[in-house]
């Protein structure tokens, strides 16, 4: 039996309630040398790490198990999740952990992006924390980030920079941001309203 890393996706509740989010787990497999069975031997969590205390239970419990720890723990690096293979409801839904992933934290680019004035980030964490308000987006409109576009173009704005800050659209980016500054600090509403969706138009929907 070979032992060997596996990454699942495990639904989290959210801290302090307010529905629940995917991260990704690790778990210590063996498989059999055809590939076709698999036997799950120890979870390792979101955060994993190869510890001497982990070496020596699962030795202990697995003693016939030949094991190159040395090739587990360079197995044990997160992966970070393919921007490219998100839909924008799912980047929404979990933009601070992605962000995390990336390296970036997500009230900093907040700050950056909401130009000190306004948390679009934070604000968009804390209303799609409630799955009521989420589900009621997808009833409405058939996609939590086609509402936003709708409703309340700001946030799918914020969005919409996020992933063009994780894809390394770095001249698009500078674009979009450029030309907000132009408005000015606030701006008059209707032509920030009016300059955001032009923007998802262009972006999301291809002009």
């Amino acid at each position: 039996m070979r032992v060997d890393i596996r990454w699942h996706d495990e639904e989290v509740p959210k801290p302090g309630g307010g529905g629940t989010y995917v991260r990704q787990v690790a778990w210590i497999v063996g498989e059999d040398v055809d590939g076709e069975g698999v036997r799950y031997l120890a979870y390792l969590g979101a955060n994993p790490s190869v510890t001497k205390d982990l070496k020596l239970e699962f030795d202990a419990l697995y003693p016939d198990l030949d094991v190159d720890w040395q090739a587990l723990d360079s197995l044990v690096e997160k992966p970070k999740t393919k921007v490219h293979d998100l839909s924008y409801d799912e980047l929404a839904l979990r933009l601070r952990s992605i962000l995390g992933e990336h390296g970036y934290e997500m009230d900093a680019i907040d700050t950056e992006f909401g130009g000190g004035w306004h948390r679009p980030l934070k604000e968009l964490e804390r209303l799609l924390s409630n799955s009521a308000v989420t589900a009621r987006f997808e009833r409405t409109s058939g996609s939590v980030f086609r509402y936003l576009s709708e409703s309340h173009p700001d946030y799918a704005y914020a969005v919409l920079k996020v992933r063009l800050l994780l894809e390394s659209r770095t001249a698009a980016l500078n674009d979009l941001v450029k030309s907000e500054s132009e408005l000015g600090k606030g701006g008059k509403a209707r032509e920030r309203r009016d300059f955001y969706v032009k923007a998802l138009q262009y972006h999301v929907d291809g002009g």
